[in-house]
């Protein structure tokens, strides 16, 4: 009998035992994982020089909270509050992501020339021009809107009629052409030499040297905080407008971000006048329901009108436009797009003359889209109608009325 308590005993301690080494290899195995998470962490802290570690956090508790809570709301304004900043946390999370991806100091950068596949959500709207339809509409209405011009002319005037800003001012490109990504090199600056404010000088540089009024807004809209910086360029818009009222043209210039599955950088590039030029992406908006944009077709128009100039000037500098659930402020305007220039792996210098490229077919389209000088204010408002589609049928007024009474001369009495 003693002996089988002994055995008793024995076996429990040596269960005993295995079961603390199971719950010290899953502590180790947690230490571990966290202490990987922190190091993943600091390296972004010292990459991005220009977000806090808290601003990532954030993102990821409140995208996670109004995940969880949105669907508890039922007062409409709220709703909209938080759609807006759901859609911010995810575009936040969706940039700083890939810093997570792995522990690797660095990587190969590729570069490649962009075009539609044989997948039916391209559309081919004339040319080498597409559109990507990324919503759930039919492509009949991506055919619809390319039918018809912008919903708006460019007026005879010396006043500035585009805005050209930055939401993500920072967004920045490699200093120099290289074929190895470092990642332990910030992907934002301040520095206009090779962040997204140089791309938007080239762009203006063109505008102006063709006569066209625009304002380029170099303010910092990123730093300190990344989040909530459409709503700050959303105000600066509205008080622009308001200063500025004959502004149509809004373009908001990015630059993208853009990794393959094995963690490859990649880098859109075009070769135009022997130059590497990097390619372009227009993003138009679209209404879902709850980010309050009816007028999303008129701004399709005006992108398929852009694509199409764009191609025409210099083919396959740009990458088949991105039409998507999205609202990135063209809602204050029918002439509001947002712009991708490039990605992370491109060199400032391509980005440079990508821009400098785009601000030549924009001005192309634009002058196509101008009302020419009128004699009288009346011919200038008849002109502007006709050219939005407006036309009035004209009566003709028939001087003569039938069974008029021709009168006498009077005769002066002497």
């Amino acid at each position: 009998m003693k002996q089988m308590n002994v055995k008793f005993k024995m076996m429990f301690l040596l269960i005993l035992f295995f079961v603390f080494i199971f719950f010290s290899m899953l502590f180790l195995k947690k230490v571990y994982f966290f202490s990987r998470f922190i190091n993943r962490l600091a390296i972004v802290s010292t990459k991005i020089n220009t977000v806090k570690d808290a601003d990532i956090i954030g993102c990821f508790k409140s995208f996670n909270q109004i995940n969880g809570n949105v669907k508890d709301y039922r007062d409409f304004n709220l709703q909209k509050k938080l759609n807006r900043t759901k859609n911010e946390a995810e575009r936040n999370i969706n940039d700083f992501k890939e810093d997570f991806a792995d522990d690797a100091a660095s990587c190969e950068i590729l570069r490649k020339q962009y075009e539609a596949s044989n997948d039916k959500h391209f559309v081919n709207i004339g040319g080498t021009s597409y559109v990507r339809n990324m919503t759930n509409l039919p492509n009949d209405v991506i055919a619809r809107c390319n039918s018809k011009k912008p919903n708006f002319v460019l007026e005879e005037t010396n006043e500035p009629q585009v805005l050209i800003y930055h939401t993500h001012t920072t967004e920045s490109y490699e200093p120099t052409e290289t074929n190895t990504y470092d990642r332990q090199r910030p992907t934002r600056s301040k520095d206009s030499k090779i962040n997204v404010v140089g791309v938007g000088d080239e762009i203006t540089k063109q505008l102006k040297a063709r006569g066209i009024g625009v304002i380029h807004d170099t303010k910092i809209y990123d730093d300190p905080a990344y989040s909530g910086a459409y709503d700050r360029t959303n105000i600066m818009i509205k008080n622009t407008m308001k200063k500025h009222p004959k502004i149509k043209v809004l373009l908001d210039i990015h630059r993208d971000s853009i990794t393959t599955e094995q963690k490859k950088r990649i880098a859109p590039v075009t070769v135009i006048n022997n130059q590497k030029v990097a390619q372009v992406m227009i993003i138009s908006g679209c209404d879902n329901g709850a980010n309050h944009f009816k007028t999303y077709e008129k701004n399709l128009s005006f992108a398929c009108f852009l694509q199409k100039q764009i191609e025409s000037d210099f083919k396959h500098l740009t990458r088949p436009t991105s039409f998507k659930y999205k609202n990135y402020n063209q809602s204050l305007s029918e002439g509001a797009l947002l712009v991708e220039v490039g990605s992370q792996a491109n060199s400032a210098q391509e980005a440079q003359l990508a821009g400098r490229y785009f601000g030549t077919s924009l001005a192309n389209a634009l002058l196509k889209i101008k009302v020419k000088a009128a004699i009288s204010k009346g011919q200038q408002k008849l002109k502007i109608s006709k050219q939005a589609g407006i036309n009035k049928p004209t009566k003709k007024v028939d001087t003569k009325k039938k069974g008029a009474k021709k009168m006498k001369p009077k005769e002066s009495k002497s």
